[in-house]
């Protein structure tokens, strides 16, 4: 039996490499349908992140390079597989919260 410790660092992996993944594509060939899935898989995998573990993790606000974006942090590093230490599951913009999660309060998850 897989316990929730496992299934949090799972996602928190999977959002990692995500956005490695669409970060790639996205500087290749920034409008490629591929850049966008990739990016739409990862604001997925962060949403379910804070619906299932909303104790683990709270947003915070953290606007870069023009852009409206919270930053999903977690509340207890995870290892990534080469050894980095996560302290946040990456950015999700604005708008996805304000959109998939309307009731949320930033920073109170």
């Amino acid at each position: 039996m897989r316990s929730l410790d496992t299934d949090l660092e799972d996602l928190v992996r999977t959002i990692a490499a995500l956005n490695r993944a669409w970060k790639i594509f996205r500087d290749r060939e920034p409008k490629s349908p591929l850049a966008a899935a990739l990016r739409d898989g990862k604001s997925a995998a962060q949403l379910e992140l804070l619906r299932r573990f909303p104790e683990a993790c709270d947003l915070v606000r953290d606007d870069a390079e023009g852009h409206e974006l919270y930053s999903v942090r977690l509340n207890r590093p995870v290892r990534l597989a080469n050894g980095v230490v996560l302290n946040d599951a990456m950015h999700l913009p604005v708008e996805v919260v304000r959109e998939y999660l309307p009731s949320t309060q930033p920073g109170r998850m």
